[in-house]
């Protein structure tokens, strides 16, 4: 029997070893090693091989059957993969606050249902700093592959029967693999999030792993062949230099994938280059080999571990995290032995059908409690919630309703002012109705999420309505002074090569400058609507962005015991923060007479920008003002607008 009929390549096992450990020092380290992320790429080639080596073998024997590659296949990732779901929501539930649960529970319910990687192509990129803090985010690879091993097979068997040459149908694969690296190469450049996680990007890597293994079948290898040495060298420098030069700035997966991708082929093809190579000899090596076999169990533990280390215990270091690294393979080698190996290895038909019904239970229960989890917004009296209410109180608490009309202060009074705005100016929205209450005065408002108040600037669903019904009906009421107010600097310097970015703003323009031309043309257009309807306009400046959630911030370091800054955001920050926006409004100031109100002299003392008063929070995330904040600036706003 030669070694291409066995059952075990043993090799194998060193190749994930490299893979694992490219992929957990780049988490642990990004620094050692910027690619490391590749690492998955070759899980993903290792992947397409063995699944069509086994259907292939089992076809040839005449013994291949659907159910079970399916039980083979859920024995091998579900037990550790639930296992997994339960100790992230166990150390979730005592560290995790309400928003963190909210964004646990959306991705475990994804994962639950094998869509994982489609939910996060949704949100944030994989090396966006807030993707960083979800202890799931490594799902999506899980969810590339079992998306794979849910239609493969089927693909695979119909058109290998049909086909009488192989010949041709490696060729016919070759093709269809050539076509899936195109569609990736598109992808990359137009949608690089989307890119980076869906299976039709992806699904060309999974394929040079199907090729190979076609390839091992037609031309079974006896012996080593008189170059393969030297071929397995280059493979696994093109891995190997691949983890250690990108950086997650380059094109991935495609271009970038390709080298790690074809290397990792390589290697396969050749058996690392014979076994009396000492590349052979290394990967096979056994302390190499047992890496490998844990792979799967570490690569799904470390992650969370890491998250809730560095984001969530305050164990923040500009160093390795040695600490967490340990606990994960030590969490693994625990997980393989006493719960990966005896499932996967199973085979008593009573044990299995029990093993599978608890399986189903928890999958659905997991599933279930994310979804309670998720339409409770994360308020679901986990311990932290309790923290975030002493320096939150309004936290979880609904938004005054948004585009629409709508009065507040003193009912049966004519309106003297009108808010218009953004979610910055709906921020403000209850601080504002309490204290026209208190002074017996009434108002009204306009606020809509993420909507410019500038004619003509399309930036939500709900810019066209006001540009086309709100601006005029607030031109025309009752009100004397319209105060507009919105979140200015995240909409300017918009790059329109940012894709996800130009969504702040998604009217055409090719440069940065034209996209700051047309929020200035918009806003002016606003203000000059309504002054010529006799109105006076007052303009509120930039509020001061925080660098961090503040409630979040204030809540950990008071369950640490912590003391908290004076500061976290400088006056000179907030001057370069803003600076385009300053610019702007400065401008228009001078064209239009605006009244202008600066928040920064409201919360600025001694040089500093407050963000709390004694344990409450004036924000409730990183720039949204909170009812106490809002107070404040209202305040300030009220005293100049209304007293006499």
């Amino acid at each position: 029997m030669s070694r291409a009929d066995t059952d075990y390549y043993e090799e194998i096992d060193g190749l994930r070893a490299l893979a694992i450990v490219a992929v957990v020092t780049y988490h642990a380290t990004p620094g050692w090693l910027s690619g490391g992320f590749l690492g998955v790429d070759v899980f993903f080639v290792i992947s397409g091989f063995l699944i069509t080596r086994l259907i292939l073998r089992k076809t040839a024997n005449g013994n291949f059957s659907l159910p079970e590659f399916y039980q083979r296949r859920a024995k091998r990732l579900l037990p550790v993969f639930l296992l997994t779901l339960v100790l992230t929501w166990m150390a979730g539930w005592q560290v995790l606050f309400p928003n963190e649960l909210q964004s646990l529970a959306s991705s475990s319910f994804a994962a639950c249902l094998s869509f994982s990687n489609y939910h996060f192509s949704k949100g944030a990129g994989y090396f966006d700093p807030q993707a960083e803090t979800n202890p799931l985010l490594h799902t999506w690879s899980l969810g590339v592959e079992e998306q794979f091993y849910l239609v493969f097979p089927f693909i695979l068997q119909f058109f290998w029967r049909r086909e009488e040459k192989r010949g041709r149908f490696f060729l016919k694969a070759a093709a269809v693999v050539v076509v899936l690296f195109i569609v990736s190469l598109l992808i990359t450049r137009w949608k690089p999030a989307r890119a980076f996680y869906d299976l039709e990007s992806r699904a060309w890597e999974l394929g040079v792993g199907v090729l190979v293994a076609v390839l091992q079948n037609r031309f079974p290898m006896a012996s080593p062949r008189r170059f393969d040495p030297i071929l397995a060298m280059a493979g696994l420098l093109m891995c190997v230099t691949s983890f250690v030069v990108f950086t997650e700035r380059s094109a991935v997966p495609a271009p970038v994938a390709f080298i790690p991708v074809i290397g990792t082929a390589i290697l396969i093809l050749t058996r690392l280059g014979g076994t009396r190579t000492p590349l052979y000899r290394l990967a096979t090596l056994s302390p190499v080999r047992y890496v490998g076999r844990i792979s799967y169990s570490l690569y799904l533990i470390h992650w969370p571990v890491l998250v809730f280390q560095k984001a969530h215990l305050g164990l923040e270091s500009t160093g390795p995290q040695w600490t967490g690294i340990f606990i994960a393979f030590g969490l693994a080698i625990v997980v393989h032995h006493a719960i990966e190996n005896p499932i996967r290895y199973a085979r008593n038909p009573v044990v299995l059908a029990r093993l599978g019904w608890v399986g189903l239970a928890l999958l659905i229960g997991l599933a279930g409690f994310a979804k309670f989890v998720r339409l409770h917004n994360g308020y679901v009296k986990a311990p932290c919630e309790a923290w975030l209410r002493q320096v939150l109180p309004e936290a979880g608490a609904r938004k005054p309703p948004a585009a629409t009309f709508t009065t507040i202060g003193e009912q049966g009074k004519s309106p003297e002012l009108f808010l218009l705005g953004d979610s910055h100016a709906q921020c403000l929205v209850g601080s504002m109705h309490e204290q026209l209450l208190a002074r017996h005065r009434a108002g009204a408002y306009w606020v809509a999420p993420s909507t410019i108040p500038g004619r003509g600037i399309i930036s939500s669903e709900y810019s066209k309505r006001f540009s086309e019904e709100a601006l005029e009906n607030i031109a025309k009421g009752q009100w004397k002074t319209v105060i507009i107010c919105a979140n200015w600097s995240i909409y300017l310097d918009v790059d329109p090569k940012d894709r996800k970015a130009q969504q702040r703003i998604k009217n055409p323009h090719n440069t940065v400058e034209e996209g700051r031309h047309l929020m200035e043309e918009g806003l002016y257009q606003t203000i000059r609507t309504v002054t010529e309807a006799g109105k006076k306009v007052v303009v509120v400046y930039p509020i001061p962005r925080m660098d961090r959630d503040v409630p979040i911030f204030m809540a950990r370091t008071l369950m640490r015991r912590g003391q908290l800054p004076r500061f976290l955001v400088s006056v000179e920050d907030y001057f370069i923060q803003n600076r385009s926006a300053l610019s702007m409004l400065d401008t228009l100031k001078s064209k239009t007479s605006f009244g202008a109100i600066q928040p920064l002299e409201t919360f600025t003392f001694e040089r500093d920008i407050r963000f709390h008063e004694g344990n409450q929070s004036y924000y409730e995330d990183p720039g949204h003002l909170s009812h106490l904040g809002a107070t404040q600036l209202v305040t300030s706003i009220l005293e100049r607008l209304l007293t006499p």
